[in-house]
């Protein structure tokens, strides 16, 4: 209780019992948050492991497969942007860069469907 906290002035700052009280409350209601988080993460309630994705996996993979409309209009936004890209800048990394993000994408399609 006579311990106290000084600045460089020599000027008293907080006293320490109402330290140790402020950094005890930061802490306790971090590990409580920490503790709660932990309690509703655990397995007791989650369900028992069901393939939940297999039903929506076929229309996944048409929707975002590398042979969909979906894919087809990303590769042809990227072509356009690249081309338009390299008009205003006339900078030859623009428009290399455009096989580069179409190779890209389309392993990214090819990952999203898992063939």
């Amino acid at each position: 209780m006579f311990l106290s906290l000084k600045n460089k002035y020599g000027v008293l700052k907080m006293k320490i019992p109402k330290l140790i009280k402020k950094q005890h409350l930061k802490c306790s209601n971090k590990y409580f948050t920490f503790m709660l988080c932990m309690f509703m993460a655990s397995t007791a309630f989650c369900d028992s492991a069901d393939p939940l994705a297999a039903t929506v996996l076929p229309q996944v993979q048409a929707l975002f497969g590398p042979t969909s409309t979906i894919s087809y209009c990303i590769y042809l936004a990227e072509i356009i942007v690249g081309a338009v890209g390299y008009v205003k800048t006339k900078n030859l990394l623009i428009l290399i860069g455009v096989p580069i993000l179409v190779i890209f994408t389309s392993a990214m399609f090819t990952y999203i469907t898992g063939k």
